[in-house]
């Protein structure tokens, strides 16, 4: 009778823990996140919608440039989807640790084709109302592409530092380890360049929360500016926001 009574027990922590376990980790859905056996990334968003914070020149009272931080938002890929992904950007090899590849991300399962910002009315001298500013906007974000192509090895981070001092500020104390609970990324490439100059192949693998554009020149005069960002997709999907800037 006693063995019985232990069997019971046994069995009922086994159901505990199994149910503990995958209560601790579930999608929107309500269904544990399926984990590949050998891909590093397992939680892709499919981008539907394009969200910006109000365009400032503080961070948590620090004084930077103006800037506007932005995420891309959307739904979870299904099973299918998150196996395609994995293939078509070569993410099959990796036999790390599981529990941590999914708290990278979200990823954004598409690259950015083409990104720019037009003042609507005269910036300076050289912008004009209805010019783009692509060459004094910096685009900066975090992909996983490199590290993943680089048989999973770690990239210097200190090599992909911007050459902005201010905007290196910025990602230091944006992106620090204790961030939005992501893990810190020196897994990631630091994509960073003018929005005239940057190569849009850099923008796979995007993480969906980590993306900025950094202004390295302030408009001339005072007043309210507004702006047009738009965002195009390599799949084809446009994005068009107005953003506005006090001064």
């Amino acid at each position: 009778m006693r063995l019985i009574s232990n069997y019971v027990k046994l069995l009922f922590c086994a159901v505990v823990s199994v149910a503990f376990f995958y209560g601790c980790e579930v999608d929107s859905d309500g269904k544990p996140p399926k984990k590949l056996e050998n891909a590093y990334i397992s939680n892709y968003v499919i981008v539907d919608q394009l969200r910006y914070f109000n365009m400032s020149d503080t961070y948590d009272s620090i004084p930077t440039d103006p800037h506007i931080q932005f995420w891309f938002v959307g739904s979870s890929c299904s099973d299918d989807e998150l196996e395609k992904l994995s293939r078509e950007y070569g993410d099959t090899a990796y036999n790390g640790n599981k529990i941590r590849s999914y708290f990278v991300g979200p990823v954004v399962s598409d690259s950015i084709k083409k990104i720019d910002v037009i003042c609507r009315s005269d910036y300076d001298a050289q912008h004009p109302k209805g010019t783009s500013l692509a060459d004094i906007v910096l685009f900066c974000g975090h992909s996983y592409y490199n590290f993943i192509h680089n048989g999973y090895t770690i990239v210097d981070a200190e090599k992909n530092k911007p050459k902005n001092e201010n905007l290196c500020k910025y990602v230091e104390a944006k992106w620090d380890p204790s961030d939005d609970n992501d893990i810190a990324d020196p897994w990631a490439t630091v994509v960073s360049d003018t929005l005239k100059n940057i190569s849009y192949a850099d923008t796979k693998l995007l993480n969906a929360r980590k993306t900025v554009l950094w202004f390295t020149k302030r408009p001339e005069g005072h007043g309210t500016f507004w702006f047009d960002l738009t965002v195009e997709m390599s799949s084809g999907l446009k994005f068009s926001v107005p953003v506005v800037y006090q001064l």
